[in-house]
């Protein structure tokens, strides 16, 4: 006999008392009630397909809904939920928070805007540091536009200023000596002694001539610089005379004799 119709034919009818997963007492109808923490993981109904969370997105309280895992999220099999990983500009791991600007993803349009025009980006704080404006006048810029050395040199002076500086510091030397042994010895110092002391420390130009010999009409005495001494006290010019054969097409050169008349000229500081 089925239970209900053993229940209906007791006098008087017997009452059920359901335990378990679901709970309830009645005779003809029970009422039931599923238990807490008793609906397990296969107790309920099949999820259509992979990435599929539960939950509801419509408006309202309802029934729960199958809700697509998407917009950066994906599911793991912890199981969990973890942001995916990011890619361009900036990339990350799944569900790691530590980012990284890729390799030359920051173009000129994504840094910072400058403050104001003539500016040029770089460090003058002392030490490493955060990258700074600094303020370009239109003399640097017309530097570092300009396509050669020259046109640097011209931007900025070089030229103009070396030789005004020449002007206020140069001096001019001049002295005769007589030749002995083919060779003129001079001393630009205070007293044109090598005992005197150094008119100068640099040499801008050195030049020599020396003087034709009137009575032979075919020695051509000619001047050379032979030395400077270390300590700018002491210039050797050597002299020689170059003897003219035009008739024949030969040319030489001896050393000059003694007593030739030599003047040299020195512009300096």
């Amino acid at each position: 006999m089925p239970i209900h119709q053993y229940v209906l034919n007791t006098t008087p009818p017997k009452e059920i008392q359901l335990e378990g997963d679901v709970t309830g007492v009645g005779v003809n109808i029970i009422p039931t009630t599923i238990e807490s923490q008793s609906v397990d993981w296969e107790c309920l109904a099949h999820v259509g397909n992979t990435n599929i969370i539960l939950g509801r997105e419509d408006p309202g309280s309802g029934p729960v809904q199958e809700m697509s895992v998407g917009g950066g999220l994906e599911l793991t099999n912890a199981p969990g939920v973890q942001r995916s990983a990011l890619s361009g500009d900036v990339s990350a791991p799944a569900g790691n928070n530590n980012t990284t600007i890729s390799a030359k993803a920051v173009t000129y349009s994504k840094i910072q805007d400058v403050a104001n025009t003539d500016r040029v980006l770089g460090r003058s704080s002392p030490g490493s540091g955060v990258v700074e404006e600094i303020v370009c006048t239109s003399a640097a810029r017309d530097f570092l536009t300009a396509v050669s050395p020259a046109a640097q040199r011209a931007a900025i002076g070089a030229a103009t200023i070396f030789q005004n500086q020449l002007i206020k510091t140069a001096k001019i030397w001049s002295g005769t000596a007589l030749t002995v042994g083919g060779v003129a010895t001079f001393y630009p110092t205070d007293n044109n002694l090598v005992s005197g002391n150094a008119l100068f420390v640099n040499f801008y130009s050195v030049h020599a001539t020396a003087e034709r010999n009137v009575s032979s009409a075919i020695s051509v005495p000619k001047a050379s610089l032979k030395s400077i001494s270390m300590d700018k006290k002491t210039i050797t010019i050597n002299v020689v005379n170059g003897i003219l054969l035009s008739l024949l097409g030969l040319n030489s050169e001896v050393f000059a004799p003694d007593g030739i008349v030599v003047h040299l000229t020195i512009i300096g500081d």
